[in-house]
């Protein structure tokens, strides 16, 4: 099952996957670290000067409010999962609809980057699920 919210209640709901037995939960946050670099190499501070000397309107300090909640929650929130997938996304802002070829892609590539552990969590789920089959067929 895949399930969605939209931060509505919770940005990523990964606590009410035990309740429906899931046996591999993948998170993934698009709520980008604020002051990340787009190349992912650490915090851009000249990026962050840069937002901090402009004035702000009514309308950009609801946007980047909303972006820090959105960042603290899923962050948070995506720990509870066993993969936690992290696309680039601080290109656009996460509720910019009309990036959403952008987003596809670069969650596409995040996804190809951690092929290897999701295959990897996919194994051990997949062993776990056995041996529980196994030890039920003994009892």
């Amino acid at each position: 099952r895949i399930l969605v919210d939209g931060a509505l209640i919770t940005c990523i709901p990964v606590d009410i996957l035990d309740e429906r037995r899931c046996g591999m939960r993948i998170a993934i946050n698009v709520a980008p670290t604020p002051g990340i670099s787009q190349s992912g190499g650490g915090i851009d501070v000249s990026s962050l000067d840069r937002h901090f000397a402009q004035i702000f309107s009514f309308k950009e300090i609801m946007t980047r409010s909303w972006s820090v909640l959105a960042w603290w929650h899923g962050a948070n929130e995506a720990r509870q999962a066993d993969v936690v997938i992290e696309p680039r996304t601080s290109r656009y802002p996460v509720y910019d609809f009309d990036a959403f070829p952008y987003f596809v892609e670069e969650g596409r590539k995040a996804v190809e980057e951690k092929i290897k552990t999701i295959q990897s969590a996919v194994s051990g789920v997949m062993k776990r699920s056995e041996m529980n089959l196994q030890e039920s067929e003994r009892t």
